[in-house]
């Protein structure tokens, strides 16, 4: 029986693209264009800037570029400084299950163009990509680790792309994979969350993928089994491995449920920010200017548990008032405070100088901010997941036992304030109506057939095959409701159930909205010609063009520019914020100088400690005064009031005599 590895690796050898189906091909390209716009607005990040500078010592030169202009690289470090602009500003896409854009995109161009293959084939190495990173997270689902820390799925997508385009057979794909998934990344939360390192979460795995595939082509071999070996990748990486998910090779596309970003941030902020900007326009109409903060006096946000899980990891930075590109890109409070002072969200307000310059007005907003659960959106993710699983069938294969054992795993890792127990889940159906609480008995059931009927009946269907779902169906309703009560006892409420951008969404509506974030983020670095250009050409991008022309189009003559004019701080705001966040040196002793005035000349000089003063001899302790006592209690004392006794006895108090019980007795 084939191995995981080996099936996924006689799929990528087999598909070509005239396999793709048109809804395929057209959320890939405009995938391109995405992740594309993604890393030239990474072009003002610090973070990424430190990393072009890293890579320009390290690296030795090549032929290959980065998008946003300056020094060419060689293969490895075009890809690595690519994906890490792709990631800096979290404005990339996202799929069914998992974000990967970075590495299937990049991967595609520079390996193409390394190569000197179509853009047939480069689109088609993407897609693979796309396939192989949704169904790896997907298997990981349940877990440490979500969405862009699946960091893993980057080293599997770069390895099949690599190897699809330099032309190996199913068994050096196969080996290329393996041997990416030997040391597999494994992502942890604390330089997820604010430090520079967030950057690297593709850079790193997709090196690894693109090395293990040139290994992989001299005949270099991996572990063929590591991905369900007892003791491999899905046992360590995940708390209730999900095999099944790699199926459906070939039969169903996860790339027909990429989501695009339209604003900068993590995903589960889309449809808190899309309401905003609906409460902001109305606000505009109806008052004839622009919502201030001193207009707003309370703010709530209903959202679903994903959201409020990703807002209470953030806390550890926003919550503490420390406020950094990274942190600000998961925080809803955060967020919604930006679009207050500012009416817009754009990579410009994520400037490390603008954050400080505007840090207590942002705080203040925040403490007006609250975040609450809400059971029946909840639910609404669950319902759209069951639009392409049969959910009931994923219970029943992992079994109660497994889930309620990954459960308390994942409690202890996340706690228990981001993750459904039974009581949980008996509160969501309480509080949903008819056809939520049918909806959620029906998950419930396989579960509970594993617990008390028989396995043959609870297993007869099989654990679901992901080739039976249609992604075309597939929504992404991350729902959120927004209500701001002014300062003057006005409401305003509006609610998003699917982000703008995202699948469910008229396709039309997206294309556009993805063309206007090319043409505004990749117009900082590019010439309007070039911008044009490249719109103009995307929905045909693979029709007689090669990836080295359409790099042309896409690079940015010179340097990369890290901000377009008039849009961060000045240089006298940046004075402040520098006067704000004094440095104190310490500064090494000097020796005693004189200094000379009008007046006499002074003389500074070291203090000289202080002399202790003398005190007075310890007075001589007194001898103890022996009193005489009775001679039965005389042996038992050593000094005044001090009575030896042996260790463990107590002292009771005498007990009264008869005649004192019958006084006591007696008194009135």
């Amino acid at each position: 029986m084939p191995t995981y590895i080996e099936e996924i690796a006689r799929w990528v050898e087999s598909v070509s693209f005239k396999d793709l189906p048109s809804r395929v091909l057209d959320r890939a390209r405009y995938q391109m264009l995405n992740i594309i716009a993604a890393a030239h607005a990474g072009a003002i990040s610090p973070s990424a800037r430190k990393v072009m500078e890293a890579v320009r010592k390290w690296d030795s030169g090549g032929l290959f570029p980065v998008v946003t202009g300056g020094k060419k690289f060689s293969l490895h470090g075009s890809l690595f400084v690519n994906t890490a602009l792709s990631m800096a500003h979290d404005y990339d896409d996202y799929l069914f299950l998992g974000h990967t854009g970075h590495s299937a995109v990049f991967t595609g161009l520079l390996v193409g163009m390394a190569e000197k293959r179509s853009m047939q084939d480069v689109i088609t190495a993407q897609v693979i990509g796309n396939e192989i990173g949704g169904r790896l997270g997907a298997a990981c689902l349940i877990g440490p680790q979500n969405g862009q820390m699946w960091t893993f799925i980057h080293v599997a997508e770069a390895a099949a792309v690599a190897a699809k385009l330099m032309g190996l057979d199913a068994r050096g794909i196969a080996h290329a994979i393996a041997i990416g998934f030997y040391q597999p990344p494994f992502a942890m939360s604390p330089g997820f969350m604010g430090p520079d390192t967030k950057l690297l979460s593709a850079a790193q795995g997709s090196l690894a993928g693109l090395m293990a595939a040139q290994l992989a082509r001299e005949g270099f071999t991996g572990p063929l089994d590591i991905l369900e070996n007892p003791r491999g990748f899905l046992a360590q990486f995940s708390y209730a491995p999900m095999g099944f998910m790699l199926s459906g090779w070939g039969k169903s596309w996860v790339t027909e449920s990429i989501a695009y970003k339209i604003v900068p941030g993590c995903a589960y902020i889309d449809t808190t920010v899309d309401a905003m900007m609906i409460i902001l326009d109305e606000f505009r109409r109806k008052n004839g200017r622009e919502m201030t903060s001193e207009d707003v006096r309370e703010v709530t946000v209903l959202a679903n548990l994903l959201t409020i899980g990703m807002n209470h990891m953030s806390e550890e930075n926003v919550g503490r008032g420390v406020l950094n590109p990274i942190a600000i890109n998961f925080s809803i409070p955060a967020n919604i405070a930006i679009l207050i002072l500012t009416g817009d969200l754009k990579v410009e307000y994520l400037d490390p100088d603008w954050l400080e310059l505007h840090r207590e007005d942002i705080l203040a907003l925040c403490r007006r901010i609250k975040l609450e659960h809400d059971w029946e959106m909840s639910i609404g993710v669950n319902k759209a997941m069951g639009k392409v699983l049969d959910l009931s069938r994923v219970v029943d294969s992992i079994g109660m036992t497994n889930l309620l054992r990954a459960r308390r795993r994942a409690a202890a890792h996340f706690g228990t304030g981001v993750t459904l127990g039974i009581k949980d889940f008996l509160e969501m159906r309480s509080q949903a109506g008819l056809e939520g609480k049918d909806y959620l008995s029906q998950i419930a059931s396989g579960a509970l057939k594993r617990v008390f009927g028989s396995k043959k009946s609870a297993t007869r269907s099989g654990p679901p095959d992901l080739g039976e779902s249609d992604f075309s169906k597939f929504t992404m309703p991350f729902a959120a409701k927004v209500t701001i009560r002014t300062s003057n006892w006005k409401e305003y409420s509006a609610r998003q159930d699917i982000p703008c951008g995202g699948p469910g969404q008229p396709w039309e509506d997206t294309v556009k909205k993805v063309e206007n974030k090319f043409r505004r983020e990749a117009g900082r670095n590019l010439s309007a010609k070039q911008v044009q250009w490249t719109i103009d050409n995307i929905a045909k991008i693979e029709d007689g063009i090669s990836p080295d022309r359409l790099m042309e189009h896409l690079i940015a003559s010179g340097e990369p520019k890290p901000h377009p004019t008039g849009e961060t701080p000045s240089e006298s705001e940046k004075k402040q914020v520098k006067a704000r966040k004094p440095e104190i040196e310490k500064e090494p002793l000097r020796e005693p100088k004189s200094i000379e005035l009008d007046l006499p000349p002074v003389i500074i000089e070291p203090l000289k400690p202080r002399a202790k003063k003398s005190s007075p001899p310890a007075p001589e302790p007194k001898r103890p005064v022996e009193v005489p006592l009775p001679k039965p209690t005389q042996d038992k004392l050593r000094a005044p009031n001090v009575t030896l006794r042996p260790a463990g006895r107590r002292d009771k108090p005498p007990r009264p005599s008869k005649g004192a019980k019958r006084k006591r007795l007696n008194r009135p």
